[in-house]
């Protein structure tokens, strides 16, 4: 395992430069403080699966996992996790961590100790908070740029998910591997959220537009692995916006000239009806499932008979 690898990325220091975007930097409360040296951002990788892409990778998907979620980064490992490692298709799993917050500093002895035994982590040097969503999906993007070229497709998730592979696989087989698109359940004409109370608020001033521009759900969307150059580029020319599907796949991507494809089998919220595999065999992604929901669908997918 490589540990403590640095990349430079060159985010901006100043709260200018972001074009048609009228949003203001402003870290918020738990963001994580950076150093800046002339524009500079070095992204630090405490723990690193190096030799993850030795050969060719058809789709990595990283699992972005806050610290002491330890339950759903092993429920996945025992669910739809296998299906990769069994399939004639090289596809590689790997979790994205960041650094446990200073009052949980025992954590850090948990993820050594879980890394070992499985090998598939990706921890950055950065606190684990919600407010560094975006700063960590750059990292993984220059994780990929330095250690993963090989990889036709990426795919970024949230833990609490479900993976339909057989699905997936047909609906990724299908994207062109040098085309430039986002794969994902779009979101159109949405605006920023005013309720003090809700976890998404947006102050007033961060973000000057009445509407975001379209997007597709953090919860999981894929492309091929080689636009992740293009929205690295893009994230060095403005600030660092918080929420980080509205800013990879809405701002950067838009700067980038990639579009957006939706996929109405990207279900971002559960269904509200009582989980039945024969009904949502169809679905890629479903998005909002408890560690207990991920292994009874799991299994309900084997016994199925539909």
């Amino acid at each position: 395992m490589l540990e403590n690898n640095k990349i430079k990325n060159n985010f901006p220091t100043s709260q200018t430069g972001a074009g048609d975007e009228k949003f203001h930097y402003n870290h918020g409360a738990g963001y994580q403080k950076v150093n800046y040296n002339q524009g500079a951002f070095n992204m630090e990788f405490k723990i690193s699966p190096d030799s993850l892409c030795q050969n060719d990778v058809f789709l990595v998907i990283a699992v972005c996992s806050a610290v002491q979620r330890v339950n759903f980064r092993n429920a996945i490992r025992e669910t739809w996790g296998t299906f990769a490692q069994k399939r004639h298709l090289p596809i590689k799993i790997v979790f994205i961590l960041g650094l446990p917050q200073e009052s949980y500093p025992e954590f850090q002895s948990v993820i050594n100790a879980e890394n070992s035994k499985h090998g598939d982590i990706i921890q950055l040097n950065l606190v684990d908070n919600p407010s560094n969503l975006s700063l960590k999906t750059l990292g993984v993007f220059q994780w990929m740029n330095t250690f993963c070229t090989n990889s036709q497709f990426l795919m970024k998730t949230d833990d609490d998910l479900y993976i339909n592979f057989p699905a997936l696989l047909r609906k990724v087989k299908d994207i062109p591997p040098r085309s430039k698109v986002i794969l994902g359940h779009m979101i159109q004409g949405a605006r920023p959220i005013t309720n003090r109370n809700d976890p998404w608020y947006n102050p007033p001033g961060f973000y000057k537009n009445r509407t975001y521009p379209n997007y597709v759900s953090g919860s999981a969307y894929v492309f091929p692995t080689f636009l992740t150059s293009a929205l690295l580029e893009q994230s060095r020319k403005i600030p660092v916006f918080w929420l980080e599907d509205i800013f990879i796949t809405g701002i950067l991507a838009r700067k980038a000239n990639i579009s957006l494809v939706n996929s109405d089998g990207f279900l971002y919220m559960k269904p509200s009806t009582v989980l039945d595999y024969c009904s949502y065999k169809t679905a890629e992604v479903i998005h909002g499932f408890s560690t207990e929901e991920i292994i009874k669908f799991w299994k309900f997918s084997h016994v199925a008979n539909c």
